[in-house]
Formats: structure tokens, C-alpha cells, sequence
């Protein structure tokens, strides 16, 4: 059963979407015993997904209207076989909080063509253009991620 992991900030944007995008890919793909998880460095347990970005999210098709942030943990990083962080800073202070799983934690971004090793930006409380902006550097990367887990594991998706 692969395990994987997105963390952002907040858990309120940016890993939600890649979360339930990375789901939505792997079951039209035929990908089944992944485990889907996201959380953020500073979320508040239990909030909700920034209401912009479930608004379109739901416009292209994915509800992640049920979504609830989780503080990223130490026990999180051990328990992932994989997981994305979206930021460079996010890179380094993962690794600091489970250091024997450094080897397992990489940037999202060294998914997406052309912007590996660059952040992906934060849209949390910008205007919907930069919403878009980064929902599609992010479609890119899940799809990427998703050929990539299809290629190791036949079979349906979960998110937990």
C-alpha cells in the first residue's frame, strides 16, 4: 500500500487540492491501495479548505468541500512512503522534523516540467487568477505523479 503526503502552510490550499486532484487522477487511471493524505506546517486542526479554492475545485469538477487540515507531525513524515512538500523552505524543515525519512521527502515542483526546485505559490487570500495559477502548476504535477504510480502499482485510489 503506497502512502502519500502533501504539505503546504495551512493545509488550507495547495496540498488539499494536489490531495484530492492526486485521488480523483488515480481512480480514473484504474490505481487502487494509495493512501492520500495532507497537512501543513501551521494548520489549524480541523479548519476547513480556503472556501476560494473549494469553489474551484468544485468548477473543475473536484469536491474537496469535506476537507479538514492536519498539523504536520513528525509521525506523518515517518508514516508517508512519499511525500511532496510545496516549497523549498517546507523541503528543509521536514527534514529537520524526521530526518530518517529525509530520503522520502522531495518539492513537489520536481513534477512539473520546467519548474523543478521552484516554490509553488501560495494563493491563501489572493485574488482567483493566482488561485488558478497555482491549481494548474499543481494539476501538472499530480498528473505526472499519478503516471508515475500507475507505472508501479495497477488497480483503484483512497484518500483517507
Amino acid at each position: 500500500m503506497l502512502r502519500v503526503l502533501f504539505v503546504c502552510t495551512g493545509n488550507l490550499c495547495r496540498s488539499p487540492m494536489a490531495k484530492y486532484l492526486l485521488r480523483d487522477r488515480l481512480a480514473e487511471l484504474g490505481v487502487e491501495e494509495v493512501h492520500v493524505l495532507s497537512a501543513g506546517f501551521i494548520a489549524q486542526e480541523g479548519a476547513p479548505a480556503c472556501p476560494m479554492a473549494v469553489e474551484i475545485m468544485a468548477r473543475k469538477g473536484t469536491d474537496m468541500s469535506g476537507h479538514k487540515a492536519k498539523v504536520l507531525t513528525k509521525k506523518l513524515l515517518e508514516w508517508a512512503d512519499k511525500t511532496l512538500v510545496m516549497e523549498n523552505r517546507h523541503l528543509k524543515l521536514a527534514k529537520v522534523i524526521a530526518p530518517e525519512a529525509a530520503e522520502r521527502i522531495a518539492l513537489f515542483s520536481d513534477y512539473v516540467a520546467g519548474k523543478s526546485r521552484m516554490d509553488v505559490p501560495d494563493p491563501y487570500g489572493a485574488p482567483e487568477p493566482e488561485y488558478l495559477r497555482a491549481l494548474e502548476i499543481i494539476r501538472e504535477g499530480v498528473n505526472a505523479l499519478a503516471e508515475e504510480i500507475a507505472r508501479n502499482k495497477p488497480g483503484a485510489s483512497q484518500v483517507v
